[in-house]
């Protein structure tokens, strides 16, 4: 892209001798990369191609008489003429200073003016885009364990799940987190729940998204899963929770229960893999009295 403002900056500036406005377009292009470097840049490439074609066309191309005479003489042949015919016509002895002054400062300062509106607009631009990336952001992740949020999940479930030819799910609830709060106090309670979110969060990818729908609830589900994924990924993420629990006072654990089905499906699914926590959840708290 980069090239293309450079490039479309050297073009217009030697097609387009009597067009200023056509020097615009390249700053144009600039905009696109939102970053005002790239915006002085192709303006310091658009003054000095101005120059350069400016100097060369009255010099070596193109001048106004031979547009005016339809011809396609340079400077020193109507010199030579003149001189040849004994006419005596003043002629200014510096004409780099003329063209400097008259013809390319005055466009310069436009493109000038054109570049300082630009760049205002750059970053007007960037900032509304870093705040709409903020509020988007706030209402798509949870703040305490930086997952996805219920509103994020509702949003998916209902323009991006039902597209998908096979979706898994994961239920994952914290064991015994009412527990852990009146023995141990909710600082301990909020970071099994961290320690729980950020051992789900490591597993997850673009497709495979981590959403906390409720206090110790969280959603894992994966998009057209691999054969034996889903066991996979709940044998990992035990054996870390276990790692996890070595040495420590708190002993944190999770149910979870796993469902698979037609993406259009998704609400069925979830409520299978809720239901097969819960069956889960209720064997080990049997086990535990036995």
């Amino acid at each position: 892209m980069s090239l293309i403002c450079v490039g479309s900056a050297v073009i217009v500036s030697f097609l387009s001798f009597h067009a200023v406005l056509l020097y615009v377009a390249p700053l144009l292009f600039a905009v696109l990369y939102r970053r005002r470097s790239t915006i002085w840049f192709v303006y310091g490439v658009n003054t000095v191609t101005m120059l350069v074609s400016s100097l060369i066309s009255f010099f070596y191309g193109i001048c106004d008489l031979n547009l005016l005479l339809e011809s396609q003489h340079v400077r020193s042949w109507y010199l030579d003429i003149i001189t040849e015919n004994g006419l005596h016509i003043p002629f200014n002895e510096n004409p780099v200073f003329i063209i400097l002054v008259f013809e390319v400062f005055p466009r310069s300062v436009i493109l000038l003016v054109f570049a300082v509106m630009l760049q205002y607009s750059v970053v007007s631009s960037n900032e509304d885009a870093y705040r709409i990336a903020q509020l988007t952001c706030l209402k798509e992740t949870d703040m305490g364990t930086k997952v996805f949020n219920k509103n994020k999940y509702v949003e998916m479930s209902e323009e991006y799940y039902p597209k998908m030819e096979r979706i898994g799910v994961l239920f994952w609830d914290l064991n015994n987190l009412k527990c852990i709060n009146d023995v141990y106090g909710h600082a301990a309670g909020d970071k099994a729940i961290e320690t729980l979110s950020a051992i789900l969060l490591a597993h997850s990818g673009d497709d495979c998204r981590i959403y906390r729908i409720g206090g110790d609830e969280f959603l894992m589900i994966l998009d057209n899963p691999q054969e034996n994924e889903p066991e996979r990924i709940i044998q990992t993420v035990h054996r870390e929770l276990e790692a996890e629990n070595r040495d420590k006072r708190v002993q944190i654990s999770g149910a979870v229960g796993y469902a698979s089905g037609k993406g259009r499906d998704i609400a069925e699914v979830v409520k299978a893999a809720d239901a097969r926590m819960y069956e889960n959840k209720k064997q080990s708290r049997e086990g535990r009295r036995g």
